[in-house]
């Protein structure tokens, strides 16, 4: 391989190397929020949007409106946990998927429109653990064929003839 396209593989090398690292980072956040989100519901308010974790969910809402008189356009409070099943009661219809809903109220009418978006946080756990997972075995399987069975793991020589010590570095073996 020519030198002049070493640089754009090693940069795309880092880049995957900080994607899982990100993507580890969300895992480890999403596992914590879901072991959480079953003994308190977070919720986080703004102007025009607001999310809540309800008993293992995240669970999105946009307004056309901003909020109603004497409320303040922002706010968190943490209460005790709920299931989010009694969103499923508004009167238009979800579309839903195992671990994933939307709800869309259509156009703005006299009563507010809203857009909501609700995702189990056991898909945003196994979502995130994907990349990590693939780079995981990828790098066991890398190993694997690196030393395979009846060489030498620290210099690669054949140890058919003597097992039990390598004799070209003298390695032990503990087969």
């Amino acid at each position: 391989m020519p030198a002049a396209m070493r640089p754009p593989l090693r940069f795309l090398r880092i880049l995957l190397t900080a994607a899982t690292a990100l993507s580890l980072v969300l895992c480890v956040a999403s596992v914590a929020l879901w072991v959480r989100s079953h003994s308190l519901s977070d919720h986080y308010r703004s102007r025009w949007f607001t999310a809540a974790v309800p008993r293992g969910a995240i669970v999105l809402l946009w307004t056309d409106r901003g909020p109603s008189i004497g409320r303040t356009p922002w706010g968190y409070r943490s209460a005790p946990a709920f299931d989010d099943e009694a969103l499923e009661a508004f009167p238009t219809q979800w579309f839903l998927l195992p671990g994933f809903g939307y709800l869309d109220t259509g156009p703005p009418k006299a009563t507010r429109a809203y857009t909501v978006v609700r995702v189990r946080l056991w898909l945003v756990t196994a979502a995130t653990a994907a990349l990590p997972s693939l780079r995981l075995l990828a790098a066991v399987a890398r190993r694997a064929r690196r030393h395979p069975s009846g060489l030498c793991p620290a210099c690669g020589y054949d140890l058919r003839a003597t097992p039990d010590r390598c004799p070209e570095c003298g390695h032990t073996t503990d087969a």
